[in-house]
């Protein structure tokens, strides 16, 4: 469970279910798991660094489904994951074997 009021840091406390007894608790930031975590989602900025990963994350969805659209490929896709058994091997590709 995480437990935080607004303004403060947030403390983590583990509890057993069964009992209700309260087994440890910490401080949620201040591990390794917590700075990864403001790494990934703020850049360690704040509010400033959860503007620019939104800013960058739709940018990369912008270009992801432009980069779809403009893909020449993808009138093709199932021939490529069909097998060509009848296919006649490469000759280059077979002295490079030998």
């Amino acid at each position: 469970m995480q437990l935080a009021a607004s303004g403060e840091k947030g403390m983590q406390v583990f509890v057993n279910r069964y009992t209700g007894k309260i087994l440890g608790s910490r401080q949620a930031e201040s591990d390794i798991i917590g700075i990864i975590f403001k790494l990934h989602y703020q850049l360690l900025a704040g509010e400033k660094g959860q503007i620019v990963v939104g800013i960058a994350a739709l940018f990369l969805l912008v270009l992801s489904i432009t980069g779809i659209l403009l893909w020449s490929g993808w009138r093709k896709l199932i021939s490529g994951f069909t097998i060509k058994w009848n296919a006649i091997p490469n000759a280059q590709a077979m002295t490079f074997i030998k």
